[in-house]
């Protein structure tokens, strides 16, 4: 019986969906299937040489689905809010948790529904955008793409409920939306307030993996993959018309005459290795986000809904953190006035934000002491620097 209700309830969710889905089908068609169509993936280059003009014709082939693994990352942060929202509304909570369904049941089938609506015409798109690029350009090599999908698959879940965990431990939707900010950002920031703090910037911290101190700060953002394996599998499929493009250059250099390489030297010359470690990163945030997401759900009160948030996951922690790191790294700053300006600017922030969360001017002790404690960072930095 149980069963039968959550298949219906799935299935009535989705229907209702459905207009969302073909809303998401249009948005991607225009962001990858449209450029595509008129995209020109040739540069004709005029080259003087002894006072003849040739022509030359590069192919600078991408295959241009940029835009829609960037509209996928974004997905990942605003559906988990939509497929939540209801959390966060006293009136529907009431309307949702009176139907024949476990609470939890409720919640995910939410979610993997509203997954459901963002992978099923990003799959449609992906795939029919791919194969009209195989057709004008057949010495793509195809199984990249394939291998994309599936990174960009269980990249977008794991994203998803990273998202979904932080708006989840807010009672109100503003409130949820600036916790999945702050989220997004807090491992930034820490990862850089100490790269800049340790003067890492200059020094391979991580051999192994083949990182500088300064790439640590983008690894820490859990949508950098989306970027990153985005770009990497776009060279990896070119690569056979990027090869003809160096060689055609080779053939018409003038001045040094240097050495063509054959295709597998050049590719082990130009294209970069591939690196996990941005995947496991967010595999790992994914992981634990699903693990704790599912522990702290069944301690959530329907009462809790529309009143100020007490999570240890939410604004009450995340806010204080956020703008401390932030000091730090402005506290670096070695100009005066830049480093002040920037200070009343993140003080303002904290203000606005706090206000935001408590819905009063009265500050409970811990967060004044943040706002001392984030002045006096400031000052002895500074003091120190110009002693």
């Amino acid at each position: 019986m149980k069963n039968r209700n959550k298949r219906k309830y799935f299935l009535m969710q989705f229907k209702k969906e459905i207009p969302f889905t073909i809303f998401n089908l249009v948005v991607f068609s225009l962001l990858y299937i449209l450029p595509l169509a008129f995209s020109n993936q040739y540069n004709i280059i005029d080259s003087a040489d002894s006072g003849i003009s040739t022509y030359y014709h590069y192919f600078n082939l991408s295959t241009n689905y940029g835009f829609i693994v960037g509209a996928l990352a974004i997905y990942a942060v605003i559906v988990p809010v939509k497929a939540l929202f209801f959390l966060t509304k006293k009136k529907y909570i009431d309307s949702y948790y009176s139907l024949p369904i476990e609470r939890k049941d409720i919640t995910f089938i939410q979610i993997i529904v509203n997954i459901l609506c963002v992978l099923i015409p990003f799959t449609i798109v992906f795939f029919s955008g791919s194969l009209v690029t195989l057709i004008f350009y057949h010495k793509i090599i195809y199984i990249y793409y394939i291998i994309l999908y599936l990174i960009l698959i269980v990249c977008f879940i794991l994203y998803f409920m990273y998202n979904a965990f932080f708006f989840s431990r807010a009672n109100k939707v503003l409130d949820g939306i600036v916790t999945v900010i702050f989220a997004n950002f807090i491992f930034l920031l820490l990862m850089a307030s100490i790269v800049e703090g340790f003067n890492l910037s200059k020094y391979k911290v991580i051999e192994v993996l083949n990182i500088k101190g300064s790439e640590l700060n983008y690894l820490s953002l859990p949508f950098m993959p989306f970027i990153r394996y985005g770009n990497y599998f776009n060279e990896m499929i070119v690569s056979k018309y990027d090869y003809h493009d160096y060689v055609l250059r080779m053939n018409n250099q003038t001045i040094i005459k240097e050495e063509i390489l054959n295709y597998d030297s050049w590719f082990a010359e130009y294209r970069t290795p591939f690196n996990p470690i941005y995947l496991i990163f967010l595999g790992i945030l994914g992981i634990v986000a699903i693990i704790l997401f599912v522990v702290l759900f069944n301690k959530r009160k329907p009462e809790q809904s529309e009143e100020i948030g007490t999570s240890c996951f939410g604004l009450k922690v995340l806010s204080p953190i956020c703008f401390s790191l932030l000091t730090i790294l402005l506290s670096i700053e070695t100009k005066l006035v830049i480093s002040w300006a920037s200070f009343i600017i993140v003080i303002i922030g904290y203000l606005g934000i706090t206000l935001l969360e408590l819905r009063t001017f009265k500050f409970p002790l811990y967060k004044i002491l943040m706002l001392v404690g984030m002045f006096t960072l400031t000052f002895v930095s500074l003091f120190y620097y110009y002693l």
